[in-house]
């Protein structure tokens, strides 16, 4: 697993964001399905996408995830996101050669 020395971790003082975010019980493997949710909401995002974990501990087939969309103005369906001082990663560059 060499892709491991290529991610980068660092800590931040993450934004206050206005989130629109779904929160589900979902199979790691189903992590996909459940982001993809969000790509037919007419959004304008002023960041990235967020992938806020919930669970305790770490149960593939029955996870604790909540996916969000930062917005620039808030709505009745957002909620104030502002969680301080976060562990952030980032992977960088993953070439798969067939």
């Amino acid at each position: 697993m060499g892709y491991l020395d290529q991610i980068e971790i660092k800590l931040v003082n993450h934004l206050t964001y206005n989130i629109l975010s779904q929160r589900k019980q979902i199979n790691t493997a189903d992590f996909q399905i459940h982001f993809n949710e969000f790509l037919f909401e007419n959004l304008l995002p002023i960041a990235k996408p967020l992938a806020i974990f919930h669970s305790s501990e770490y149960v593939p087939e029955n996870y604790d995830v909540e996916i969000a969309i930062p917005l620039a103005e808030p709505t009745n369906k957002t909620k104030v996101f502002n969680p301080g001082l976060c562990a952030m990663a980032t992977l960088i560059g993953l070439m798969v050669m067939l």
